[in-house]
């Protein structure tokens, strides 16, 4: 099947009822009340103002009789090639009946020219000769050439007669320069059409309405695709659509018997139109070859066509006005195998089934057979019976129809496409969260390379599942994975609710940052106070959760979760290969992070922080915390201390540490002193009354072995443990 939509059709068939309905006669409006071409008449060289009422018996005995038409003057009086000037007289006689002078009247000529009077019983009706006076006094050339086509003269009905009337033209022209053509232009150049008539008949019958409102909608048409290629290149056919609208356009407007009017040498408005219709043929032949086959070179032959026919469209602009007409009859020549050739290209492709071929096809043969009509009754029957613009009109509104259904297909495509991308970008965002890339400067994941690098001052957030190795064996992957997800979703918002971002997730753990690039005041809190904060509310969150889960019912459940957190500088950067990169932060402060997380199970807390992050958080008493303890971390020789964040922490057991903090306080103290008889006094004291504070068993038994250990050990002792936490 052809991909053209019903729809299409129905619109199609609509436009030729519209444009039949235009063009059929109301029965009961006025007619014509007799034509001029079924009159005979007398064709005479030369005029004398005695012609003006008739010509006299004398000069008729020479006369030419003419009862047809078309009435080339060159023609009927069998002049030879030459040049110069020639002055001729036309005369014809009809009859009027006394009913028939009721109404207004007019003459309508379709075509009349070189230049031109026309007398009604000797009235000068029309003048539109003006001639230059040679240095003798005679007129030897016409000052500026009037050929009209669609010309209605109204008529004075005090000038008529009921009776007979006689009707005179002085015509004044030039012989042909060649014996191919006969210069038309000079006489009635068509086979039918010429009346005398009502004048509203005339002016309700032959309008410029049509032909204007054609020329508006080609011009539309036509900067509308120039406009579309401007922005959108690829698609060259839509230039030369565009440019063969405008020739188009060009070409309807040059019928038009008011640019005739306007313009005192309407000479130009012919080579204007045979420049337009050579450039038809070309223009269209390339909208063709690149709509169907926009990958291939253009044809030898199309190409052949399409110079020989637009260097034919310029010769009308630049030759000598009287070579004109046999160059359009050259043109006549060669368009016909060029139209000929189209046919053949038409029906290849229809073959091929290209896309929107059979419409293309049908829509281009009723052109190509428009066309060629013209071309065979410009130069045999001389109708004027003009099916080329009702050819184009059909052509030009299937093409249009044709290429909206491409656009639409094509802004389809695009919204289909920039939907995927918009949900490829999200899935990017997803896997690479947009607050990375601000920091590393970047707006849109194609600018990311890999080694794009940046420093910053950030608070890393780390939060890994305790146990989950030992969970995972006892479930299956899906109760597992379950569990994992579950746990993560809850966790996430708790990040982006203070600030902060997911870096990755690693197994299952969670590597958050926050910066303080997002503060815009001083009164905000920094990354430090907005990294704890998140940690409290996931420890909440977490615990909250955990107390709703029936762990009666035998279903695997979290068995608890650490939280380490520092500050400090650190490098957020892009590693990997041009195929396949990866986002990462390195440095001292997130490897600490993580040893602060690996912590908490040694110390039994769910949330440590580092000294720097303490620090970072000012004076204040904005969260409960302690410091547990000061360690060398593997691979660094500076002690770093460790504090608690307890906020999380069920109430009973807040309780008991905020009422007994002033006395661990005291044996932290004395136990970095080395004191440690006295730290483990109070440290046991403490354990009675706070039973839940699982640090201070630890402290017991750690005292309780340096005591052991004696002098040698005491000697060395400067507040902190060594290589502690992995």
């Amino acid at each position: 099947m052809y991909p053209t939509s019903r729809r299409t059709w129905i619109a199609i068939g609509l436009l030729l009822l519209l444009i039949s309905g235009c063009s059929e006669s109301n029965p009961d409006q006025e007619k014509p009340i007799l034509l001029l071409e079924n009159l005979q008449w007398d064709v005479v060289a030369g005029f004398d103002p005695s012609y003006k009422a008739g010509i006299p018996s004398s000069a008729l005995a020479g006369a030419k009789k003419s009862d047809s038409f078309p009435m080339v003057i060159n023609r009927l009086l069998e002049l030879s090639p030459g040049d110069g000037l020639l002055h001729s007289t036309l005369q014809t006689r009809f009859s009027l009946d006394k009913s028939q002078l009721g109404s207004p009247l007019g003459l309508h000529f379709p075509w009349i020219g070189e230049s031109f009077r026309i007398y009604l019983n000797g009235y000068l009706v029309m003048d539109e000769m003006q001639l230059e006076t040679g240095p003798d006094g005679s007129s030897a050339e016409l000052a500026t050439r009037k050929i009209f086509r669609h010309l209605t003269v109204p008529l004075n009905n005090a000038h008529l007669n009921a009776g007979e009337n006689t009707l005179v033209v002085h015509f004044a022209g030039y012989r042909q320069p060649t014996s191919i053509e006969d210069n038309g232009n000079h006489g009635f150049m068509f086979s039918g059409g010429y009346e005398l008539a009502p004048l509203s008949y005339l002016e309700a019958n032959h309008t410029d309405t049509l032909r204007i409102v054609l020329s508006t909608v080609y011009l539309f048409f036509g900067l509308y695709h120039l406009v579309i290629f401007s922005r959108r290149r690829q698609d060259s056919y839509n230039l030369f659509f565009g440019l063969f609208c405008f020739v188009l356009a060009l070409d309807s407007v040059t019928g038009t018997l008011q640019l005739h009017r306007a313009i005192a040498e309407t000479a130009w408005i012919n080579r204007i139109k045979y420049f337009s219709q050579s450039l038809l043929i070309p223009l269209f032949f390339y909208f063709l070859h690149r709509y169907f086959h926009p990958e291939e070179r253009t044809p030898l032959l199309l190409r052949i066509f399409g110079y020989s026919l637009a260097g034919t469209g310029v010769l009308f602009l630049i030759i000598p006005f009287r070579y004109t007409e046999p160059l359009l009859t050259i043109f006549h020549f060669l368009a016909i195998p060029a139209l000929l050739y189209a046919i053949f290209f038409i029906g290849r492709i229809i073959l091929l089934r290209k896309r929107d071929s059979l419409l293309f096809g049908i829509s281009i043969f009723i052109l190509i057979g428009s066309g060629l009509w013209g071309i065979v009754d410009s130069e045999l029957f001389h109708t004027g019976l003009h099916l080329l613009p009702y050819g184009f009109l059909f052509c030009i509104l299937s093409l249009i129809f044709i290429l909206a259904n491409r656009f639409l297909t094509v802004h389809n495509e695009s919204e289909r496409l920039n939907q995927e991308l918009t949900e490829q970008k999200n899935a990017f965002h997803r896997f690479v969260p947009t607050q990375f890339l601000n920091h590393l400067g970047r707006s849109s994941p194609v600018e990311v390379m890999a080694g794009d690098s940046v420093l910053r001052e950030m608070t890393v957030l780390f939060c890994d599942i305790r146990s989950f190795t030992a969970l995972a064996e006892g479930s299956g992957p899906e109760e597992t994975f379950s569990i994992l997800n579950g746990h993560l979703q809850q966790m996430e918002p708790c990040i982006y609710r203070h600030g902060g971002f997911v870096d990755k997730y690693v197994g299952d753990a969670i590597l958050s940052l926050f910066s303080d690039d997002r503060k815009s005041s001083a009164s905000q809190p920094n990354s430090a106070h907005r990294a704890v904060s998140a940690a409290i509310e996931m420890a909440k969150v977490a615990r909250s959760a955990e107390n709703m889960r029936p762990r009666s019912s035998g279903g695997n459940y979290l068995p608890g979760f650490g939280i380490g957190i520092n500050s400090g500088s650190l490098v957020l950067g892009t590693v990997g290969s041009p195929s396949r990169i990866d986002t990462t932060v390195i440095g001292d402060t997130v490897n600490t992070c993580s040893r602060m997380e690996s912590l908490t199970i040694h110390y039994g807390c769910p949330i440590l922080i580092s000294g720097f992050t303490r620090q970072r958080l000012g004076e204040g008493r904005s969260f409960h915390l302690r410091q547990v303890d000061e360690v060398y971390l593997r691979g660094k020789k500076q002690k770093t201390a460790i504090f608690e964040i307890f906020d999380a922490d069920p109430p009973e057991q807040l309780l008991q540490k905020e009422r007994g903090l002033h006395r661990f306080e005291q044996a932290m103290e004395l136990y970095r002193r080395g004191d440690f008889a006295d730290s483990l006094k109070i440290f046991q004291d403490l354990q009675q009354k706070c039973p839940l504070d699982q640090i201070l068993p630890l402290y017991v038994e750690r005292i309780k072995g340096f005591l052991e250990q004696g002098a040698p050990f005491l000697e060395k002792w400067d507040g902190a443990i060594p290589v502690i936490g992995g």
